[in-house]
């Protein structure tokens, strides 16, 4: 739940205890006589002058020359100017009319709502919860297991006090890191109850919400723990943090993490298997890791440790 600080305290746990047309414009082409203007088919010589009157005019000579007879305008073009203008008239006298130019009405008034935003989503604090391991091929005992905790921090920028009621965590990507020691089956698995886990066939898009209930008052902070676990023994996720008001959605940061945090020294930890590290399935491993870091906006310590060892092996050397 929101502690209401910004403080560097550990926060507490949310969720803790719940695993056309138209007629024709200008310039169409209308046969007949009735447009005003004969279009010719080609160069044509003047007509002469009719019985009884005088020379042609100058520019009916030079109208005659170029294929075309001027005629008095018809109804359609007078009707079709009238039109024109009529439009030029409204177009000019709309934003009179419908937007209040010059006086301000019609503008809307800003929204007076609540604005969260993201002060920081910390990745490195680890809490120690209750929980199990398992040895490989043995039986599970009670034991004490690192989780991951989420450290979310929001501001509220807004004039009125927003009510957080969930915080959401879409999966962007994952991969599951593998043993890449040869002739073991895997390592040590944990479980425990945590306030999002991440189920073991989560794909990317698949969404968790963790509900919090809080509210933060306006230029106010707030913070909220989620204390993530997942179903994979060892897997690395891009996952988008998000608070929701209701509907509202809000995203906070999108981060890359690696669940357990410990497994960043997986293969330090063991310098005697170094004999019996696969190396290709190391290369592999580093390229799924690489992917799914490259689509977070920040990372955590352990992972970006992990993906440093996988690059010190790929490329022959030790860690």
């Amino acid at each position: 739940m929101g502690m209401g600080d910004e403080g560097d305290g550990p926060p507490e746990a949310a969720g803790s205890g719940r695993a056309g047309s138209g007629d024709a414009g200008p310039g169409a082409a209308v046969p007949g006589e009735r447009d005003g203007v004969v279009r010719g088919q080609g160069p044509e010589q003047a007509p002469g002058p009719a019985a009884g009157t005088g020379p042609v005019p100058e520019t009916a000579r030079r109208s005659g020359a170029a294929g075309f007879r001027l005629r008095t305008p018809g109804a359609a073009v007078l009707a079709w100017a009238s039109l024109v203008g009529t439009e030029a008239a409204l177009v000019a006298l709309y934003p009179v009319f419908f937007s209040g130019a010059g006086s301000g009405a019609g503008v809307p008034e800003p929204s007076r709502g609540s604005g969260l935003e993201a002060v920081k989503v910390g990745l490195e604090q680890v809490r120690t919860v209750d929980g199990t391991s398992t040895p490989p091929g043995g039986t599970p005992r009670p034991d004490r297991v690192n989780a991951l905790d989420l450290d979310v921090r929001v501001r509220n920028v807004g004039e009125v006090a927003a009510s957080v009621t969930d915080l959401a965590v879409r999966v962007i990507d994952v991969t599951e890191v593998p043993v890449c020691y040869l002739g073991i089956g895997g390592f040590e698995s944990f479980s425990a109850t945590y306030a999002v886990t991440v189920p073991e066939q989560a794909e990317a898009g698949d969404e968790i919400r963790v509900p919090v209930a809080q509210s933060v008052a306006a230029g106010s902070t707030d913070r909220f723990a989620l204390t993530l676990g997942s179903e994979l023994d060892i897997a690395a996720y891009s996952l988008e943090i998000t608070a929701l008001e209701g509907e509202r959605r809000t995203r906070l940061d999108t981060v890359g993490v690696l669940v357990l945090p410990g497994a960043a020294s997986m293969y330090r930890d063991n310098p005697g298997l170094e004999p019996v590290l696969d190396r290709d399935c190391a290369q592999e491993a580093l390229t799924d890791l690489e992917r799914v870091a490259s689509s977070a906006r920040s990372r955590s310590r352990a992972l970006d440790s992990l993906i440093a060892d996988l690059r010190t092996i790929a490329a022959g050397g030790r860690v």
